[in-house]
Formats: structure tokens, sequence, C-alpha cells
């Protein structure tokens, strides 16, 4: 059974502004202590469309890379961000990139909803510079997808 998306990208974008509304606080909070404004390569994993990478891009002139596997959400994105953002269609999974390319990777609310999560982070740190940082953010596992990541549930409404 294949998930079917319901929203349209304008849906998504209301839905994860204020998804990103919800944990800025708890989000700037960690980018302050990562240093964000210094950042000179990042990317954003699973960038959607955009409500997340908009603040990254605020906080700092360096390059950033926004991925998704949505291009629907990543159309929506590009007529909102700013011109250091590059947007891209790509897989966590695979990711298009050389090793230590990023001195900054981050992932917001994503890992939750990925089901290789353990081959999603080690594409993550591969791509990460040898001094480089891994920065997760999430919000509460509602659906409880972290704690029960192979729930019999999933069979009958994934």
């Amino acid at each position: 059974m294949s998930r079917q998306d319901i929203h349209t990208p304008d849906e998504w974008a209301r839905i994860l502004k204020k998804q990103a509304e919800y944990t800025k606080e708890y989000r700037y909070a960690l980018y302050k202590k990562v240093d964000m404004q210094t950042r000179k390569n990042i990317l954003d994993v699973g960038c959607g469309t955009g409500a997340v990478t908009e603040d990254i891009a605020a906080l700092t002139e360096g390059r950033i890379t926004g991925i998704d596997i949505d291009d629907r959400k990543l159309e929506y994105a590009k007529k909102e961000l700013p011109g250091h953002v590059n947007l891209m269609v790509a897989d966590v999974l695979n990711l298009p990139f050389k090793d230590n390319t990023f001195d900054l990777v981050a992932f917001s609310i994503v890992l939750t909803h990925i089901r290789e999560q353990q081959k999603a982070v080690t594409e993550m740190t591969r791509v990460t510079q040898k001094n480089g940082i891994v920065l997760a953010t999430m919000e509460p596992d509602y659906a409880g997808r972290v704690t029960y990541p192979e729930h019999e549930a999933d069979q009958v409404f994934a």
C-alpha cells in the first residue's frame, strides 16, 4: 500500500508554517548553540515548503541546500526563499553529495517520516564534515513512530 498526498502545496505550506512556529523557540535555542550564523555550507534535509529553511536562511549568509523528495513542495519553496538557498529533489537514503561536504546538516521533524532511520542518519553523517554537526529537531512523537516504528497499524493505515 502506498501513501498518497492528500494536501496541496498551499495546504502543506500552512501546515508546515504552523509547525515551524510551534517549534521555533526550541529550534532557535539550538541554532544559537551550534552558532548557526557562522555556518558556511548547510544542508536542510526534508525542507518541504521551506518554513524552517526560511528561518535558517535568515540567520546565515552561508550557502544552504534544501532537499526534499516532493518536487511540488520544492516548487512552492522556490517562490518563498532567498537566493542563497538552492533547492533540489533528493532522497536522504541516497544523498547525491560527496563525503564531508557540509559543516551543518539539519533536519526538522523528518525522522519520524523515514522508514530506514538508521540509514538516513548514516547518510547525513557521511556528508557532514569531520568537525561538523548533524542537528535534529523534533516535535513530540504523537503517532509513536519513533517509540514503536514497526507498529502493526502501519499495515492498515500507512
